[in-house]
């Protein structure tokens, strides 16, 4: 970089007032070199910056514009190229390549490979295809270069290479008008390009291997002060470890650059970081994200409009299936409450709006197989049997009717294969074009532009054009795939990314340079798919000239940092599971450092200054001391590092408890660790099975809700239990209503087998209904799901200086007509575990009886410190009771009676809990995990921790 500065300063004052023409490699890094340049005392006077393509079409823009021509972009070159391969195809006339699919990958590499060899000056004779030894195929290339150029001409485009043609020719016939110029040794030209600069006066040569040279360089001196180095266990940590560094270092957001070697997948893992980490910012009064910007931009698939675009190209290839359409409905990134805002864009009421789970419900629901015939004769069966029902869902019904539109609104729009198998592509694009525009969903100013570029790239095409449907469709997933937006300049008070090829003008004092590994950098020599290395001519380009440019770049860019610069690279592939290894250029530059130490970063920091979020705390505090694992017992409390591992598990007992929570430790002290200590969320599958609908886990919460909504309207109105008829129609309408939502929002399977499950839950709560008549003259319920501990935790003193904290809900309490208390919690399962039901006095705290005695030591704290009358008069409870609630249960009741020294046995029970927890031991222990073909465990088999649980895993194994 000092060098192109020390060149600019001298044309600068050479040229003091007169034009001047300074040549860049790329348009991003004209605004930051600007400034650079400003801080280093060197303003330019009078002088145009432009890449060599900018200068191009200004000078040929006059006879584009008289001329009535259209410049060809990358992807209309590409589209070119299909039509010119097509026809020499049908003509016969290709031998070499005459078997060829001709497909969106094909024409992007061949399109290339013809670019190259015009701006190589092949139609001049200056390159030619002399020692290429097959003659088919140099027959080939000669055939479709030309026929390229008579497609063009006949059609009225030009191309890249037609314009550096017409800005020498214009060039020719008057002069530039600068008295001076210069091209940055960065800077890469072909033969055409360093023709068109020769006019202008550079000296642009070319040496034998073919690479651009401007001036003589000396070798970089890459050698650094303040230099460090990291591997990381995959990306993703190598990501999170440049944040650490950031955050525990204290450096300023603008005074930070990274660098990667390769856009994928740092663009996309640092954008995911920038997501996760917001902050609060009350000035602007709100939540912000870490601010980032983008040299090279984020890929347009990211936004949710092309996101949008490319599900539904995915259900038009499918030949419509239902599956890939209930897929755009599950994505998010489709707006279903268009159609439903009024005029003033407000949303109706929420019992006359329907969600996207809705039509997702009704696709599942109507029978639509995978032609595109069925989906209207489906759909309006569906939607009658809906309307013939007498308790109708209104919401099922107007998705329904919805989608019945949407679904022929879409099919008049998209067009169908003629009688030749093809399309006319440019009304596919204006129909996807037309559904993008009115269903997309906007989150963020991202995928505002996203939605622009979106539009923009539907509506350039080459007109008239008819392929298949499916090379239609390739073709345009083609051109989105490359295209990438919101480029971004540094900016103060953000970390700015970029890649190391537009890195050399922005100097910040922190550099990180990630993604140093050899898989990545400088990147594999890759030959031209058509034209081998042994059959360029030169000055062609080779595929080695390109890595050693790319080492070239690499070299001037690290020597030009002037503040602190922190290497990485990915030790660990983790979707191949296999290591990787560090580029030459982290070796040299090791070696050059005198092999300074290589730091490992992985999922656990051993650092706590290091923490930036949860995880990292738990991580490092549960997984680093293997004693957690092991038992205190092993822990040596003369240890620096263990001693605050018994400070860190004296303190595990001391956080909010539930009664389910407790449950689980007893159960499995393992899933409690990794739960409760780790904070690790349990993995829950959803999986749709076409024999059933509800889990048992949904199931349940159902039948909590319909109890809780009956119980309160019993409180409310005692008379609906004078007879069964009231109190079932009333659980019934209640029950009806929750089955609806469940409907909506849950995935259902068949008709038949959804029918049979909410006929089982209707069965379920009439008899439990019936059974609350019966009962009505013995108990009154006074409390449904009441809640404690739950805006602040809930304190229960137990004695030697113990305490327990807890929060929860309970499902009932009734009293009595003497006025005494009982307890009872809902089971929608079976009473396997609870038949031999023990009392706390006699057994213990057991896995059965936790949640009652835990319970009962909250009821009696309420009733002890609660102002609430109502609450106070809850002292006397006489019994706890778990009811079953389905037949699955065979609608039993298991009860614990109570005694005058219940309080205190509970008591003394939970103290020795506490301490069992407060030892930090949490195996798997052998006793309680089974797995399947030997004494099945359900509660393991459905576990959300087994695939991290070490004895379940060693299990399988053996």
């Amino acid at each position: 970089m000092q060098h192109d500065i020390n060149q600019i300063k001298k044309l600068n004052d050479t040229h003091r007032t007169a034009p001047k023409l300074l040549i860049i490699p790329s348009a991003a890094i004209r605004t930051q070199m600007l400034k650079t340049l400003g801080d280093y005392g060197v303003y330019p006077l009078n002088m145009s910056v432009k890449t060599v393509r900018e200068l191009s079409y200004d000078l040929a823009e006059h006879y584009i514009r008289t001329s009535d021509l259209t410049v060809l972009d990358g992807k209309g070159v590409t589209d070119a190229m299909t039509d010119v391969l097509k026809s020499l195809r049908d003509k016969g006339a290709l031998t070499f390549l005459h078997e060829i699919e001709i497909t969106s990958g094909i024409c992007k590499a061949l399109s290339k490979t013809v670019m190259e060899l015009l701006g190589w000056g092949y139609l001049s004779g200056n390159v030619g295809l002399d020692k290429i030894d097959n003659d088919n195929k140099r027959k080939d290339i000669k055939t479709i270069v030309e026929a390229y150029a008579q497609w063009k001409k006949t059609h009225g485009y030009v191309d890249y290479s037609d314009v550096i043609e017409h800005a020498i020719i214009a060039l020719e016939k008057r002069k530039s008008g600068f008295a001076g110029s210069y091209a940055l040794e960065a800077c890469e030209f072909n033969y055409q390009e360093s023709l068109l600069l020769h006019k202008l006066g550079m000296q642009i040569g070319h040496d034998s291997m073919g690479t651009t040279t401007l001036t003589d360089k000396e070798a970089h001196d890459l050698r650094h002060e303040n230099i460090d180095f990291f591997d990381a266990y995959g990306e993703y940590n190598e990501v999170k470890e440049v944040m650490r560094r950031i955050i525990q270092e204290k450096i300023p957001f603008d005074n930070v650059l990274i660098v990667s070697t390769t856009n994928e997948p740092y663009t996309q893992l640092f954008y995911q970081l920038m997501q996760q980490y917001t902050y609060k910012n009350e000035a602007l009064d709100g939540n912000r994200e870490l601010p980032i910007t983008f040299g090279t931009g984020l890929p347009l698939l990211m936004s949710s409009p092309a996101r949008l675009l490319m599900l539904l190209l995915d259900w038009i290839d499918s030949s419509y299936g239902c599956h890939a359409l209930v897929n755009i409905f599950s994505s998010g990134v489709f707006d279903v409450g268009v159609d439903q805002r009024d005029s003033d864009g407000v949303m109706p009421k929420d019992e006359n709006r329907f969600r996207r789970l809705s039509v997702v419900n009704v696709i599942k629901n109507s029978g639509i197989t995978w032609q595109k015939r069925s989906y209207l004769p489906a759909l309006n069966n569906h939607l009658a049997r809906l309307k013939s029902k007498k308790t109708d869902n209104i919401k099922a019904v107007k998705a329904t009717e919805w989608l019945i539109k949407f679904i022929s609104e879409s099919f008049d729009l998209i067009p169908e294969e003629d009688k030749t198998g093809t399309v006319d592509v440019e009304s596919l694009l204006a129909a996807l074009k037309t559904i993008v525009e009115k269903y997309k969903r906007i989150f963020t100013a991202f995928d505002s532009q996203g939605l622009k570029v979106a539009i923009y790239e539907l509506s350039t095409t080459i007109k008239g054009r008819r392929v298949r449907l499916t090379e239609a469709i390739e073709i345009i997933k083609e051109h989105m795939r490359d295209i990438r937006i919101k480029c971004e300049s540094p900016a103060p008070g953000k970390i700015h990314f970029t890649t190391y090829r537009q890195a050399a003008w922005i100097e910040r004092e922190n550099v990180f340079l990630v993604g140093l590994g050899a898989d990545k950098f400088p990147g594999m020599a890759l030959e031209d798919s058509l034209i081998l290395d042994h059959e360029r001519m030169p000055p062609m380009i080779m595929s080695t000239q390109r890595t050693k440019k790319s080492i070239d770049i690499m070299d001037s860019f690290i020597a030009g940092i002037k503040g602190n610069l922190t290497c990485s690279y990915s030790s660990f592939d983790t979707v191949e599971n296999r290591e990787c290894y560090p580029a030459t250029l982290f070796h040299r530059l090791r070696k050059d450092s005198n092999d300074a130490k290589v730091y490992h970063a992985g999922f656990v920091v051993s650092n706590s200054e290091h923490f930036i979020d949860e995880n990292d705390f738990w991580l490092s505090k549960g997984v680093r001391y293997g004693a957690i694992l092991n038992g205190i017992e092993q822990v040596d409390p003369e240890e620096e590092t263990e001693k605050e591992l018994l400070e860190f598990a004296a303190h595990i007992a001391e956080q909010t408890l539930s009664a389910s929570s407790l449950t689980t430790f007893l159960s499995c002290k393992h899933k409690f660790f990794l739960q409760n200590v780790l904070r690790l969320q349990e993995i829950k599958r959803q999986e749709i099975d076409s024999l059933g609908w509800l889990s048992s886990l949904e199931k349940g919460s159902a039948f909590h809700t319909i109890f809780e909504n009956f119980l309160n309207r019993v409180i409310e109105n005692p008379g609906i239990l004078d007879n069964e008829e009231k109190a079932i129609k009333c659980i019934r309408e209640i029950a009806e209503m929750e089955i609806a939502r469940c409907e909506e929002e849950l995935p259902t399977a068949s008709n038949y087998h959804t029918e049979l499950q909410k006929a089982e839950v209707i069965e379920d709560v009439i008899k439990f209904a019936a059974n609350e008549v019966d009962r009505a003259s013995e108990r009154s319920v006074v409390y449904a799901e009441l809640k404690f501990g739950m805006d602040e935790p809930m304190s229960i003193e137990l004695g030697d200086g113990k305490k327990l904290m807890v929060s929860g809900k309970i499902d009932r309490v009734d009293i009595t007509k003497d006025g005494n208390v009982e307890i009872t919690d809902f089971k929608s399962g079976s009473k396997w575990g609870f038949y031999n039901l023990q009392s706390p006095e006699d057994a213990g705290i057991t896995e059965s009886n936790a949640q009652l005695a835990f319970y009962y030591l909250a009821i009696r704290e309420l009733a002890r410190t609660s102002n609430d009358p109502k609450l106070a008069r809850l002292k006397n409870i006489i019994g706890m009771s778990y009811q079953f609630i389905t037949a699955k249960g065979d609608y039993d009741v298991v009860s614990l009676q109570v005694t005058d020294d219940s309080e205190q046995c509970y008591k003394t029970a939970f103290i020795e809990l506490l301490e069992e927890i407060e030892k930090g031991y949490f195996p798997a222990e052998k006793g309680t995990v089974r797995l399947s073909g030997k004494d099945k465990n359900p509660s393991c088999t459905y576990c959300g921790y087994n695939t991290v649980c070490t004895y379940v895993l060693g299990l399988e194994e053996d």
